[in-house]
C-alpha cells in the first residue's frame, strides 16, 4: 500500500513545528530559507530557541518534501539575559554613509560560531566605551567590547553633540579644533547572517579641550614676552588636568637651577624616609634634624641645610637615582662653588619632577602632602606667585643665584587656578630678573584659565612671616637679646642660618629663632 500521501503530510507539519512558528506555511523551501536576503525577520518569543534549517531534500524521490523522520534538530540555548531592545537609529544615523568593503573589525571581539541559517535573533552586546582624552590634536578611539555572538560586519559612526560627523566612520577619530567644546559619542552596528542588525551607543563624552591649537597660541604668547624681555628663559609649562596643554621654549636646555635644584635634595631625603632608610628625627652633621632641615632648605631656602641633607643622602646616589628615573639634564657635580657644588638641571627636568609630585607618583601620600605644604609657605612671593590673582594658591621654589656671567633667576611650581593646574617652571641667567618671570607667570595663568588682560595680580609685602608668641631678636645665631619682639608683628626675612633667620622687624635688624616663626601665605 503507498503511503506517500500521508507521509508528506506528517513532513509538512514536522517542517511547521522545527521552525516554531516562524516560517509560516509556504515559505520558501529549506535551501531558500537559508538566504535570509528574502526572508523577513520577525520577532521571536522569549523562550523561544532559535533551530537549524531542515534536512536537505532528498534529490532521489520524485516527491520534493523528505521521505523520512528528520533527526532531532540540535537547537541553540537561548540568552541568558533578554538583549534590551536597540532605539530606532536616529534621522542622522539612517542617512550615515556607508564605509567601503572591508571595514574594519575590532580586534576585541570575541568570535564565535554560529549555524548557518539559523532564525534571526538579537545579538548581545554591551555600550561602547570611547578611550582616550578627547582634545584637539589627539585621536580617541571607541572599544566596542565583547558581542555574543561575534558579528562579521561591524560599522561605526561617529557623532559630535548628536549630529553625524560626515566620513567618521571608522573606530578611530582624529579631534579637529573645529570639534572643541562639543561632546562626542559613537554608534556602533553589528550584522551577521541570522541575526537581526543591532546598534549600540556610547555615552557622550566631556565636551572637546583646547589642544595642539591651543599650545601653539600660548606658545606665541610668551615668546611675545621673551621679546619683551630678553632670550635669556627656559620655559615648560605642564597641565595636569582637562585639556592637559603643554609647551616649552628650550625646555631640555641645561641651565644653573640655583636653589630650584633643593627639590630635588628634599625629594631624594623623603624618599629615603618613605623607604625607612632615613627618619624625620635623624640629625645632621650640625645636630639639626632632618625635619628641620627640610624645613627651611624650602621654606627661605637655606644654604646650610642644603649641604647637610645632601651629606646625608650621598651626591653620587643621588646622581644615579635622577638619571634612572628619567631626569637627563639633571646632576650635581664635584667641584665646589658657593652653595656646595657645581649643578645643572633643565627647565622639562623640574616640570616632571613637580607634574610627578602632584600626581602623587614621586612620593607616599604623607611625604607629597609634606613637600607641597612647606612649598606653599615658603616666603619668596616676588616670581611666579607675582603673576597671580589674588586667592590663588601656589607651590613653588625660587632660586636666584650671583654668577660672573650676571644674576641668575629662577622659579619653578604648581598653580591651583579655578579651572586648570598647571606646572610651570622658568629658569633665566644672564642678568635675568624677577619682573620677566612675573610677566611669564601672568601669561601663562590669564591663558590656561581664560581670564582677561586686565585681571589685577597680588601684590605681596616685604614682610613675609609672623612673630607667633613674644620673641628675642638676637645679635647673632643664639646670641645675646637686642630687643622683644611681640606676638603678631610683621616680620621681614634676609637671610638664614639653619633654624636662625636674620630679619628685619620694627625697624631693627637682628636674628629670631625659626620655630616662633609663620609664613604669612599659608595656613
Amino acid at each position: 500500500m503507498d503511503h506517500r500521501p500521508s507521509r508528506i503530510v506528517l513532513a509538512a507539519f514536522a517542517a511547521v513545528v522545527i521552525a516554531g512558528g516562524i516560517i509560516p506555511l509556504g515559505a520558501p523551501s529549506s535551501a531558500a530559507a537559508s538566504d535570509l536576503s528574502v526572508v523577513r525577520p520577525v520577532e521571536v518569543a522569549p523562550d523561544a530557541a532559535p533551530t537549524d534549517d531542515p534536512q536537505p531534500t532528498d534529490t532521489t524521490s520524485p516527491d520534493p518534501v523528505e521521505t523520512t523522520t528528520p533527526d532531532p534538530v540540535e537547537t541553540t540555548a537561548p540568552p541568558t539575559e533578554t538583549p534590551t531592545p536597540t532605539p530606532t537609529p536616529t534621522p542622522d544615523e539612517a542617512e550615515t554613509p556607508k564605509p567601503d568593503d572591508g571595514t574594519e573589525q575590532p580586534s576585541d571581539i570575541a568570535p564565535q560560531e554560529v549555524q548557518p541559517g539559523a532564525q534571526p535573533i538579537e545579538f548581545q552586546a554591551p555600550k561602547p566605551v570611547i578611550v582616550g582624552n578627547p582634545r584637539d590634536g589627539s585621536t580617541i578611539q571607541v572599544s566596542a567590547g565583547y558581542w555574543t555572538p561575534s558579528p562579521t560586519t561591524v560599522v561605526f559612526q561617529w557623532f559630535a553633540d548628536g549630529r553625524g560627523i560626515a566620513g567618521a566612520t571608522g573606530r578611530g577619530l582624529k579631534v579637529t579644533a573645529d570639534l572643541v567644546g562639543k561632546k562626542l559619542s559613537a554608534n556602533v552596528k553589528g550584522t551577521r547572517v541570522g541575526y537581526v542588525a543591532k546598534w549600540v551607543s556610547s555615552d557622550q563624552t566631556a565636551p572637546v579641550w583646547k589642544g595642539v591649537t591651543d599650545e601653539a597660541l600660548l606658545l606665541s604668547k610668551i615668546k611675545t614676552r621673551l621679546d619683551d624681555h630678553g632670550w635669556k628663559y627656559t620655559v615648560a609649562i605642564r597641565e595636569l588636568n582637562g585639556a592637559k596643554r603643554s609647551t616649552s621654549v628650550y625646555g631640555a636646555s641645561k641651565r644653573e637651577p640655583a636653589s630650584t635644584s633643593k627639590l630635588f635634595i628634599a625629594y631624594a631625603v623623603l624618599d629615603n624616609i618613605d623607604n625607612g632608610i632615613l627618619s624625620f628625627s635623624r640629625k645632621t652633621s650640625s645636630g639639626t634634624t632632618v625635619k628641620d632641615c627640610l624645613r627651611v632648605l624650602i621654606e627661605v631656602s637655606d644654604n646650610y641645610c642644603a649641604r647637610e641633607l645632601m651629606a646625608v643622602v650621598g651626591r653620587t646616589k643621588l646622581n644615579s637615582k635622577l638619571a634612572s628615573e628619567g631626569y637627563t639634564g639633571t646632576q650635581f657635580s664635584s667641584a665646589a662653588n658657593s652653595s656646595g657644588w657645581n649643578k645643572t638641571s633643565t627647565a622639562n627636568d623640574l616640570a616632571l619632577l613637580l607634574s610627578r609630585l602632584q600626581n602623587k607618583q614621586l612620593l607616599s601620600v604623607s611625604g607629597t602632602t609634606h613637600l607641597l605644604t612647606l612649598m606653599e609657605r615658603q616666603v619668596w612671593r616676588s616670581r611666579l606667585a607675582s603673576g597671580l590673582p589674588d586667592g590663588v594658591r601656589s607651590a613653588s621654589k625660587p632660586g636666584e643665584l650671583w654668577l660672573s656671567s650676571g644674576m641668575v633667576q629662577l622659579d619653578v611650581g604648581i598653580v591651583y587656578g579655578p579651572t586648570s593646574t598647571y606646572v610651570l617652571t622658568v629658569m633665566g641667567n644672564g642678568n635675568a630678573t624677577k619682573e620677566a618671570i612675573k610677566a611669564i607667570s601672568k601669561t601663562v595663568f590669564l591663558h590656561l584659565q581664560g581670564y582677561p588682560s586686565s585681571t589685577k595680580t597680588r601684590v605681596y609685602p616685604a614682610q613675609q612671616m609672623t612673630a607667633k608668641a613674644s620673641t628675642a631678636l638676637r645679635s647673632g645665631p643664639g646670641g645675646s637679646t637686642i630687643a622683644t619682639i611681640p606676638a603678631g608683628a610683621r616680620v621681614e626675612v634676609i637671610s638664614s642660618q639653619r633654624m636662625w633667620y636674620y630679619v628685619k622687624v620694627n625697624g631693627r635688624n637682628g636674628w629670631m629663632s625659626a620655630t616662633v616663626l609663620a609664613s604669612r601665605w599659608a595656613a
